[in-house]
């Protein structure tokens, strides 16, 4: 077996959640939107949604989607993301997932086509705010 070593980011984030809505028993949507660098140097914008579902004991699974663009808006790439999700009983959130992104750019955002990566971050419950940082599962 070969290990495998996660190296340099691909994208650092900074964000915020901006709306959420209960589905129902255990289950809240949420949309986000953050700034981020891609690749050390090309701005970003990404806006998402996903869908989490409490499993108990301060931690919940969530899937969901979202477009980063460049920050001219000129390209833009589309993923899908599952991940988990831990409540400290002080209201920090630290999350993990995994994004699988597509997209036809021929540009800055090629990079991304077909790329699966791995992210991880913390976030404060009372504010929103939240920090992202991505690697490229290779």
């Amino acid at each position: 077996a070969q290990a495998s070593t996660l190296g340099e980011p691909i994208l650092v984030e900074n964000g915020k959640i901006t709306s959420q809505s209960q589905l129902g028993p255990n289950r809240t949507q949420f949309t986000f939107s953050t700034n981020g660098t891609l690749n050390g140097s090309i701005e970003v914008t990404n806006t998402g949604s996903y869908v989490s579902t409490s499993i108990g004991n301060n931690y919940a699974t969530y899937e969901g989607q979202g477009v980063i663009s460049t920050e001219d808006g000129s390209e833009t790439a589309s993923y899908s993301l599952i991940g988990t999700d831990n409540v400290t009983q002080d209201g920090q959130v630290t999350f993990r997932g995994s994004v699988a992104y597509s997209t036809n750019s021929t540009g800055n955002l090629s990079v991304l086509n077909n790329m699966v990566g791995f992210f991880k971050g913390e976030g404060d419950i009372k504010t929103g705010n939240f920090t992202s940082t991505e690697w490229e599962l290779k």
